[in-house]
């Protein structure tokens, strides 16, 4: 075996499995990554494309910024994330106004952030703290520092009827919410309702139902599933509780990747509900069942290619998919150019310490390939760029996640 992909010793796993087995199954599962990993470098195994149907993120440049589309590894999540109003007011102004503005914010407020300020942000960095304003507060700002607020257009103003006819769902309704909670045997108390009997789920647990008052879970909701296993529900709004990264290409980096922040008050996003709340007695509540959410695939990337061109049109595509390709593979499979931006071969200490850049020209033009070191579990990650028409299409999102 490589020094490279040094695997997690026999006796490391047996001791986590005395105390949390899924951390035992974990290095389980990474052993068998890594030793993949070393397959493929020592060219004992070829790379095969495949569709990637899930764990993947996509970014879709435009003439007006970037529209990501997240796909959760385990089946049962989207987001889709594309500029707020406030980006296309920052991009109105000079890149020296944007970064007076943010670095004195963040000099008169060092104390509100986890890291104080100790160098100066740059551009980037910049137009994403500035872009977490809510626009009346970012033009207070503004006039606090004696800027105008420029006119600028909303270059993506998605109205809610194209998500209803590309997803396929409608205006949500209020619906029943019952509870659902985790109880000891022959328990009576104020968490399970009378007429409900105490159920054993499939791992076991004893659960007592409670009916609460009816909930609107998100803005839109799919028709109820088959069996009456609850409905997909589908938000979009310019807050999501968690963040999500999207990796673009870029010559000037040095890493070669510039990584956009989506989610929490950076963007807007349309993303499905994260949490599965149905039972036979609320039919109407959330569902995230895979092979319910993954038949919503097509239809998201749909909607990621029609807010592209609602932004001036799709210019390329890049496209994380994790754990795919090792450096060694890159010759064989026609890539050219390679350059090491960050470690060297043979050697990868992990965690980001190696970068490595390839390209070769196809029919659409120069395509980049981009090999971050990762953990155990996903050795490198493989970030793709290619050249697109603007009026991008959802068979070709298809077609690239072939790889």
């Amino acid at each position: 075996m490589t020094e490279q992909y040094r695997r997690i010793a026999g006796e490391e796993i047996n001791t986590a499995a005395e105390h949390d087995p899924q951390r035992a199954l974990l290095m389980m599962l990474a052993n068998s990554t890594l030793v993949d990993a070393e397959r493929k470098a020592t060219g004992e195994q070829s790379h095969e494309p495949k569709f990637h149907e899930s764990g993947w993120s996509i970014a879709i440049e435009t003439l007006q910024g970037v529209v990501g589309l997240w796909s959760c590894w385990l089946n049962n999540q989207f987001y889709l994330g594309y500029p707020k109003r406030t980006s296309f007011l920052i991009a109105a102004l000079s890149e020296e106004v944007v970064i007076r503005i943010a670095n004195k914010y963040r000099r008169e407020n060092a104390d509100k952030f986890l890291v104080p300020p100790k160098e100066d942000f740059g551009l980037e960095e910049s137009r994403r703290l500035l872009a977490g304003f809510k626009e009346s507060k970012l033009a207070e700002l503004f006039r606090q520092n004696g800027v105008q607020t420029p006119s600028f257009r909303d270059g993506a103003q998605i109205v809610d009827q194209l998500i209803m006819d590309t997803l396929g769902v409608e205006l949500a309704r209020p619906v029943l919410q019952v509870d659902a909670t985790a109880v000891g045997e022959n328990y009576e108390g104020e968490y399970k309702d009378p007429d409900k009997p105490l159920v054993k789920n499939s791992v076991g647990q004893i659960v007592a139902y409670r009916t609460r008052e009816s909930r609107l879970w998100a803005k839109f909701y799919s028709p109820r599933v088959a069996s009456d296993k609850g409905r997909v529900w589908v938000d979009h709004s310019d807050w999501n509780s968690n963040g999500y990264h999207f990796d673009v290409v870029r010559d000037g980096s040095r890493e070669g990747l510039e990584n956009i922040y989506y989610g929490h008050d950076y963007s807007r996003g349309i993303s499905t509900f994260p949490f599965s709340f149905w039972s036979e007695y609320a039919p109407d509540s959330p569902t995230t069942e895979p092979e319910v959410i993954q038949s919503y695939r097509e239809k998201f990337l749909a909607l990621a290619c029609e807010i592209a061109r609602q932004m001036g049109g799709a210019n390329a595509v890049n496209i994380n998919y994790g754990f795919v390709l090792v450096p060694e593979q890159l010759p064989q499979l026609g890539y050219g150019n390679i350059a090491w931006l960050k470690g060297r071969s043979g050697v990868r200490q992990g965690w980001g310490n190696e970068v490595v850049r390839a390209e070769k020209t196809t029919e659409s033009g120069k395509e980049t390939v981009i090999l971050k070191s990762g953990n155990s579990l996903i050795p490198w990650s493989t970030i793709r760029r290619a050249p697109c028409a603007s009026d991008l299409t959802t068979e070709k999102l298809i077609e690239l996640l072939t790889f």
